[in-house]
């Protein structure tokens, strides 16, 4: 209930102070403005950045370096979109074992594609790349964090939390974004199931957020 309530208070710093946080899509948008916040504002014992763009991650870990030293931010490449569901699997594993015993307390999933189009002239190669970077990458991922949290649910300082970064479309379809609806339909019927079990079980928290769209 502690941990909820900082939540909904919007008390961030003492949240996340203390645990190992891992954001994937920190190069830019919502995911670069997440890990940016909590360089500045919090504490999390580390903070695993990942993206396609090693470059853009490099600036992140440098801006830490700069303003809040004590983070300790790790730099962990990640491409969704060409990646095998045993690839990201094994990258998950990996980034678990840098944030030590307990592996991944806090895993924020903001990375994505948009298109613009009607269905008519959406491609399925296009169908395909959303359902993939949007939908199956970031199962693949939270797929390879599982076993540990299981594992570890009876024992750990602090309770998994997935938060999984969606859109309002992932409720309401909205023409020309029949592929980005489809892919954040999908991810909400996945997450929402996955609360489910992970809290009846006492396994963890997922919040799935459902940002508007411009």
């Amino acid at each position: 209930m502690v941990e909820k309530s900082a939540v909904i208070s919007g008390d961030t710093a003492r949240y996340f102070e203390g645990k190992a946080i891992w954001v994937i899509g920190a190069s830019s948008g919502l995911g670069r403005a997440i890990a940016t916040h909590l360089i500045r504002s919090a504490k999390p014992r580390v903070l695993v950045v990942s993206a396609r763009r090693k470059s853009r991650l490099e600036a992140v870990k440098d801006l830490a370096a700069a303003v809040n030293p004590a983070v300790d931010v790790e730099v962990v490449p990640v491409d969704l979109a060409s990646s095998t569901d045993d690839q990201l699997a094994a990258v998950a594993t990996s980034v678990a074992s840098l944030c030590g015993e307990e592996g991944v307390d806090v895993l924020f999933n903001c990375a994505g594609v948009g298109y613009r189009g009607t269905a008519l002239d959406t491609s399925m190669e296009v169908l395909r790349e959303h359902m993939q970077v949007n939908f199956f990458g970031q199962v693949a991922v939270v797929k390879g964090l599982l076993p540990k949290w299981y594992e570890t649910a009876k024992c750990r300082k602090f309770l998994p939390h997935l938060i999984q970064v969606s859109s309002v479309q992932g409720k309401f379809g909205q023409g020309g974004r029949s592929a980005y609806a489809a892919a954040k339909h999908a991810q909400l019927g996945y997450f929402d199931s996955l609360r489910a079990e992970m809290e009846a079980g006492g396994i963890g928290r997922v919040t799935v957020c459902l940002p508007g769209d411009r």
